[in-house]
């Protein structure tokens, strides 16, 4: 910690900006023994903060496991980059085969109130799609309708699946 010139919490801020060395583990090595030294150096992103006289194999099981944490990082970020990827790929895929749907589908939450529209044709519906959002269906469906339809969630909610409900409202 204690360099001329630049003390190491100047060389760890400077680490910590940069995008190619902030996650680099530093470990900070010092005679400050303090709290509010330590605690400073660790604020500022530090793995570690070893004090002298340091103990030779304590200090190397330290680095040999911020190393290891610091792979394991590395590893998980790696596995969540491809999973959010293959999760993209997939969001894709199943909106464009929402997309190939020509039939007025909605998602609604227990209440009946609309989550999700997805309507081919908007002139199926009595407004634009997003003030619909939030809305119960009772609200902007005709009566026999909205029936039709809590009726299908009601189903769908003691059994597990609802079974072909249908309503045809006519243009």
């Amino acid at each position: 910690v204690m360099m001329p010139g630049m003390d190491g919490y100047e060389v760890l801020k400077h680490l910590r900006i940069n995008p190619d060395t902030r996650r680099i583990p530093v470990v900070l090595l010092t005679a400050l023994a303090d709290l509010q030294s330590e605690e400073y150096g660790l604020s500022l992103g530090a793995a570690d903060y070893i004090t002298k006289p340091l103990d030779l194999d304590e200090t190397r099981a330290r680095i040999l496991t911020h190393l290891q944490l610091n792979r394991f990082r590395h590893h998980f970020e790696q596995q969540v980059t491809q999973r959010t990827a293959a999760l993209l790929a997939m969001t894709n895929q199943l909106q464009a085969t929402l997309n190939a749907i020509p039939d007025l589908l909605f998602e609604l939450d227990l209440n009946g109130c609309f989550m999700s529209i997805h309507a081919p044709h908007p002139e199926q519906l009595s407004a634009p799609k997003a003030s619909l959002i939030g809305k119960l269906i009772s609200e902007v469906l005709p009566s026999d309708a909205a029936k039709v339809c809590m009726q299908a969630l009601r189903e769908a909610l003691e059994t597990g699946w609802s079974h072909g409900h249908e309503y045809e409202i006519q243009l």
